[in-house]
């Protein structure tokens, strides 16, 4: 009994051989050309699934399945009601992030393993510590929001990801290395072998 049968949410035209990677590949033709798949996600959400606020969607071959969720309220109750989902991270994402920190990390841990690390690093997050920082996360942001608004005065297309990893990876020196790594502002050596990693 497949999960449409079993009145389970289902992104529409699914295939038996290819999942919805056609389904996909059609909702991506009607978007501009290099858009990230993530968009014809959510237009299948939008188009198809606003009362639901979630859907099951086949990426068979290149992956398992997934649930979307883009219900705030849904996702409350997945990640945090569900407890089996809450203590026990899925294997999809320690084979994701795996290439990226080389072994077990926060982002992976099942929740008896997170715990404790996670108390660890409570001290970093105290409400004294974090105001502390604003003025610097503000510099960075000055800084990111000079080079979108040189990028909106050329009026020509450009790829928001490496800028925002950029800004994310200054901000992050900032706040946990105590460094400016100026990454926005051009080539920097931790910056641009990170950068290379995640490729």
């Amino acid at each position: 009994m497949s999960r449409r049968q079993q009145g389970l949410p289902v992104a529409p035209n699914h295939s038996f051989l290819f999942g919805h990677l056609r389904s996909l590949k059609s909702v991506l033709s009607r978007l501009p050309p290099d858009v990230h798949f993530q968009q014809a996600i959510a237009e299948i959400a939008r188009e198809h699934f606003s009362e639901t606020g979630v859907f099951y969607l086949d990426l068979w071959p290149l992956s398992e399945l997934w649930l979307v969720v883009v219900s705030p309220k849904v996702a409350t109750q997945v990640t945090q009601s569900n407890l089996k989902i809450a203590y026990d991270r899925p294997k999809m994402i320690q084979r994701f992030v795996l290439p990226i920190t080389g072994g077990p990390s926060l982002l992976d841990l099942d929740k008896k393993d997170w715990k404790p690390w996670r108390a660890i690093f409570n001290k970093g997050f105290r409400g004294d510590l974090m105001y502390s920082l604003v003025p610097h996360i503000v510099e960075e942001v000055q800084v990111f929001s000079n080079t979108l608004r040189g990028l909106a005065q050329k009026n020509e297309m450009a790829f928001l990801d490496p800028i925002t990893l950029r800004f994310k990876i200054d901000v992050i020196g900032k706040t946990v290395l105590n460094a400016k790594i100026n990454a926005q502002m051009g080539y920097n050596i931790i910056a641009d072998t990170f950068l290379d990693q995640t490729q």
